[in-house]
């Protein structure tokens, strides 16, 4: 017997469709201070209430307050790609969420990750490009039961009193620990 479709169904099935909640942008996440291509420099808010990411690898659209990385996503703080680094400066963290950070190539002023907690994935990296003599900051607390953190690339201060519970790993590059990790040695 042949199913019968009535033009009902079919429009009821349609509007369904239509109306179904479409699902959040996945990661990767770039952190966007002006939305009108590149990135800008590193400055505003991460927090659970608002933020300045976009989905964007060029800088071009992000949607502030709308994109909140959890511990499946990776951030980026500028790109490898030239011309799509990231300026220095401070972002203020809150309390978030990240399977990773990348700090691109292409940022090639210090960026600060300062104060707030973020907390990681359970096998997580720490990745900061070659961008010379760029010493990049996370004074933020790193956070994550079980996380195992690899750190690769060019050179990273954590000055955050970390309480993320597995192993440190530096595959390449320079890891400098500020005091209050010195204490947890």
């Amino acid at each position: 017997m042949k199913p019968k479709y009535s033009l009902r169904n079919l429009i009821f099935a349609g509007s369904a469709l239509i109306t179904a909640p479409l699902a959040m942008a996945q990661g990767p996440y770039y952190w966007d201070n002006n939305a009108v291509g590149g990135f800008g420099n590193a400055g505003g808010t991460w927090s659970a209430a608002a933020s300045l990411w976009s989905t964007s690898s060029t800088g071009v659209g992000a949607a502030p307050g709308t994109i909140l990385p959890n511990t499946s996503d990776v951030v980026h703080f500028g790109t490898d790609t030239a011309t799509f680094g990231l300026g220095g400066g401070t972002i203020s963290v809150g309390t978030v969420n990240a399977a990773s950070l990348r700090f691109g190539s292409q940022t090639t002023s210090n960026v600060i990750l300062s104060g707030g907690t973020i907390t990681l994935a359970a096998v997580s990296s720490i990745h900061v490009g070659a961008g010379g003599t760029t010493v990049h900051t996370i004074s933020s607390s790193i956070a994550g039961a079980g996380t195992s953190l690899t750190k690769t690339g060019n050179h990273l201060l954590l000055s955050g009193n970390n309480s993320y519970s597995g192993s440190t790993n530096i595959s390449s590059g320079t890891l400098s620990l500020g005091h209050l990790n010195l204490r947890r040695v």
